[in-house]
């Protein structure tokens, strides 16, 4: 559902119909999930324990045991686990754990696959943030290899954390950029108006000389320097543009791993 009730996290109950016709204390077992939404056990009414799991980042069961333990097939992500193959079934796609890699590629970009999506968005905007801005390049990727933190509720792609707090890490990396970079300009038209002032003032004194030869010389050797100052203006500057480049393409980096998005296409 939209509130999350049955996904990821969202398990309430597991009943076992032969044993509620005989109103039987231990026909019911509670789902107990972590914060990545892994089912870690099962209690029942009683309070004990019906089931308990122990996982590694990727899903690997480590240890199991109780009661339901094996009855069970709900367990990482709250996904259910298919004991022939070995599987997870995240609705869209099977993931192996072992391989930690899902066994079909994303559908996004098939015909029929987009059709039901888009019709799937407008009921939950969340859906359509999830599949459409936060796609990482690997299509066999689970989680951008990192399911301590995140998680894939549909199969398609790993949730952002804060997609309103990702919008304004952009904004905020884009603006410092701009910013950067509007320094770098104004000084370069600081330093370039200094050394045309310069050029000025010894063409100037140049002027001031009886020979003629003497005044050539001295005024193309005011160019020369002029030369060299623009120079040195046009290093300066493509130094400070790749100073801002490098400081963007980091806080862009940051912004990737604080809320799991593709910093090279964020959108």
């Amino acid at each position: 559902s939209m509130q999350g009730a049955g996904g990821i996290g969202g398990l309430l109950a597991r009943t076992d119909n032969s044993k509620q016709l005989i109103s039987d204390p231990f026909a019911t077992a509670f789902y107990h999930a972590d914060g990545n939404g892994n089912v870690t056990c099962l209690i029942y009414t009683n309070q004990t324990i019906a089931a308990k799991y122990l996982y590694d980042p990727f899903g690997n069961t480590l240890s199991q045991f109780g009661s339901l333990a094996d009855a069970n097939m709900y367990r990482f992500s709250s996904k259910e686990w298919n004991r022939n193959s070995g599987l997870y079934y995240y609705l869209y796609r099977l993931y192996d754990s072992t391989l930690q890699r899902w066994m079909n590629r994303d559908p996004i970009g098939e015909g029929g696959f987009s059709l039901i999506r888009n019709e799937r968005a407008k009921l939950s905007p969340r859906f359509a943030a999830t599949g459409e801005r936060f796609l990482g390049p690997n299509l066999y990727l689970y989680v951008k290899e990192n399911p301590i933190s995140k998680k894939d509720s549909f199969g398609l792609a790993s949730d952002p954390v804060d997609v309103d707090g990702l919008t304004t890490c952009l904004d905020n990396a884009k603006n410092a950029f701009d910013s950067c970079k509007n320094t770098v300009f104004c000084l370069q038209n600081a330093f370039h108006q200094r050394i045309f002032n310069l050029k000025q003032g010894c063409v100037k004194d140049c002027m001031t000389l009886g020979n003629p030869i003497a005044k050539l010389a001295c005024a193309a050797a005011c160019g020369l320097g002029y030369l060299a100052g623009e120079a040195v203006e046009a290093a300066g500057t493509a130094a400070g543009l790749t100073a801002c480049g490098i400081g963007y393409g980091a806080n862009l980096q940051g912004c990737s791993q604080a809320y799991g998005a593709d910093p090279v296409n964020p959108y």
